[in-house]
């Protein structure tokens, strides 16, 4: 496949886009392969845009619950691709810059299919960039973060937080289970941690946490029921139902799947209680 001039680099880099984002067909994806095979330094953009695709893809994928660019991010980013293919000196009937026009259009009116703005990204280094940038926003950063990430930055922020230990219940498991609770009020959120819980059938019976707070009520609160995969450390959520006025103790029991509203703590296995 030869690759001499603008317009060849344009159609090739599309190819390229078309590769990573695997919308070539056969024929096209065997011509592709073909010609990385043969010019060997053609597979480092090939790589590029393939890392690129994961940007790509989070910003299309997520279109529907993404809140729009800022008004001056998106007209900075229309100004940079413009400025950019200016400087590519192509002609004006040529199919690259036809390109350009429907590139920018498209993207004006939010319609661009995902190879050609692929392809744009790749060629506008400025353009990648700030999306780049904006899908890995602090905010985003929050919300991706793993459960243990958020337990650890529950205990660091909030100055109330509770952290007990958990110890064997009335109906204790055969092996020992070790770990704890956190939990903060101020925040109503909180997290248990196991090491050594066996590992639930969720069609047979699932665990269910509850939390003893006599403030708030004479029954338990419902605290979330979760499932066992692993025999190491697991990490989990608290859903409490209601609010948290001053826990005494947090419980877990195993109960039918789907938990209970009101438990007869005839398997109560754990048992964490407040000093």
């Amino acid at each position: 496949m030869s690759r001499s001039g603008n317009q060849d680099d344009a159609d090739w880099l599309e190819q390229l886009a078309g590769r990573a984002l695997g919308d070539l067909s056969t024929g096209e994806w065997d011509a592709v392969e073909a010609t990385l095979r043969e010019q060997g330094e053609l597979s480092l953009a090939a790589e590029e845009l393939e890392r690129t695709a994961v940007a790509v893809a989070m910003v299309f994928d997520s279109q529907q619950k993404a809140e729009p660019l800022p008004d001056k991010l998106h007209k900075k980013l229309i100004f940079d691709a413009d400025r950019y293919f200016a400087n590519q000196s192509m002609e004006p009937s040529s199919p690259a810059s036809n390109l350009e026009h429907d590139v920018v259009q498209a993207r004006g009116e939010e319609t661009l299919n995902r190879r050609e703005a692929f392809a744009w990204l790749g060629l506008a280094a400025a353009l990648l960039l700030a999306v780049t940038l904006w899908v890995s926003s602090p905010s985003d950063v929050v919300r991706t973060a793993s459960v243990e990430q958020q337990r650890e930055r529950l205990i660091e922020e909030a100055d109330d937080v509770l952290q007990v230990s958990w110890t064997a219940g009335k109906t204790p498991f055969q092996e020992d289970v070790s770990g704890d609770v956190v939990w903060s009020n101020a925040k109503q959120a909180g997290f248990m941690r196991f090491k050594g819980m066996p590992v639930n059938d969720p069609s047979v019976e699932q665990y269910q946490l509850w939390i003893v707070d006599p403030k708030r009520d004479e029954q338990p609160i419902d605290g979330g029921v979760f499932d066992i995969g692993s025999s190491g450390e697991v990490v989990i959520p608290i859903d409490s139902k209601l609010r948290v006025i001053a826990p005494d103790a947090f419980a877990v029991t195993i109960e039918q799947p789907g938990g209970v509203v009101v438990s007869s703590q005839e398997r109560l296995p754990l048992l964490a209680v407040v000093q």
